[in-house]
């Protein structure tokens, strides 16, 4: 997340269905539930599902704790977190789902939670803090930014403690407003069978302004993909070719042969319009037919979960101040709202999952708008009562 936008805000979820699904735990429609019970600001926030179950993850920024919660059908768990780091992201491979964070050495680590009860032994990663790690079938890939608007892969089978297969991912042709430096960030990494999914945005840092984070201009979307495991990478397309903005906080999900990005588009200076972009794969990243702006007012934060239901999308609408979701046929084009989840002055930093028939949906909410006095909140969705 580049920044908090100091507006009234509301979450969108929005699906794109593709076939039937099996049977999963979970709370009903009817639940709404504060995770946090904690006003106060909140960062990092990521949520996974696993054997019907969902996980919570945030960062509180007063205390500097990560929280874990694991929530079922009938109750809501604490999960002991570490002791100190920063920056919680989760990530499920079959029943077992990680914790990655940043440490205070300048690395990412990792606990592993055990049968979903309790975390394993602490261990360090051989690879920077902030890298976006996936796992499947026990093996870790890792995308992070190295400098000059340059992305790094790498890959572990040895669970994180070693990298090999290191490629650098760049695309030296393009032109930034601000040439003497560039940057990378919002990196993001999805693996779904023998092929590894890179998004990310680069643009260049005016150093006339400050050092603020969210002064970053990222000027462009960029996607690459491997199809053999990441051993090689094909070139690196820009997604947002012809979108007029800046961009950031860039998703990614996929499902078989489809495969979604959404980020978003700020206009004017500063924040003066705000939107979510998607861009739709049929072909397993080979191509992007649907680059259009989302439904849904203005909005800024969001992220994407797919499945074999389709891909559903919730994002922060800073027009109505609710919590809502949208549903889409997998042949469509169009996005349309299918539910509310929220309502609230303040909707921040959406999160979604998805298993079998249920969707998962994470956010931050308060009243005042500030982004100081916000609570973490929960709800399940059946599938079928989404469209």
């Amino acid at each position: 997340m580049l920044y908090k936008a100091p507006l009234f805000a509301a979450l969108i979820v929005i699906s794109l269905s593709a076939g039937a699904a099996n049977s999963a735990s979970g709370f009903s429609t009817d639940d709404k539930i504060n995770l946090s019970n904690s006003p106060g600001p909140k960062s990092g926030k990521d949520i996974v599902a696993s054997g019907g179950d969902a996980y919570a993850t945030w960062f509180e920024r007063d205390t500097g704790e990560i929280m874990i919660k694991k929530i079922t059908r009938s109750q809501v768990t604490d999960i002991a977190a570490p002791e100190s780091g920063s920056n919680p992201r989760l990530a499920a491979d079959g029943k077992r789902v990680f914790l990655f964070y940043d440490g205070t050495d300048g690395k990412t680590h990792f606990k592993v939670i055990n049968a979903g009860r309790h975390f394993g032994d602490e261990a360090a990663m051989g690879v920077t803090a902030g890298a976006s790690i996936a796992i499947q079938d026990g093996i870790m890939y890792a995308v992070y930014p190295v400098g000059e608007g340059k992305m790094q892969f790498a890959k572990s089978t040895d669970v994180g403690r070693t990298f090999r297969n290191v490629t650098v991912i760049e695309d030296s042709d393009i032109e930034v407003h601000y040439p003497d430096v560039k940057y990378s960030g919002g990196q993001r990494i999805l693996v779904d069978g023998k092929n590894v999914y890179l998004l990310w945005v680069e643009g260049a840092y005016p150093p006339s302004i400050c050092d603020c984070p969210y002064l970053y201009r990222y000027q462009h979307v960029l996607f690459a993909k491997s199809g053999d495991g990441g051993a090689t990478f094909g070139p690196t397309v820009i997604l947002s070719q012809g979108i007029g903005g800046y961009f950031g906080d860039p998703q990614i999900s996929a499902y078989r042969n489809h495969v979604y990005a959404v980020w978003h588009v700020e206009r004017g200076l500063p924040y003066f319009t705000l939107n979510t972009y998607t861009a739709v794969s049929d072909d397993r990243g080979d191509s992007f037919s649907v680059i259009r702006e989302a439904e849904g007012n203005q909005s800024f934060d969001s992220d994407v979960a797919a499945s074999r239901t389709g891909a559903y999308l919730v994002l922060a609408n800073y027009t109505s101040g609710n919590t809502e979701i949208l549903a889409r046929d997998k042949n469509g084009i169009e996005f349309e709202k299918a539910a509310t989840a929220g309502t609230a002055n303040w909707t921040n930093d959406p999160q979604i999952a998805v298993e079998r028939r249920h969707v998962y949906v994470l956010w931050e909410e308060g009243d005042d708008g500030s982004g100081y006095a916000n609570d973490v909140f929960f709800r399940s969705y059946k599938l079928r009562d989404l469209g």
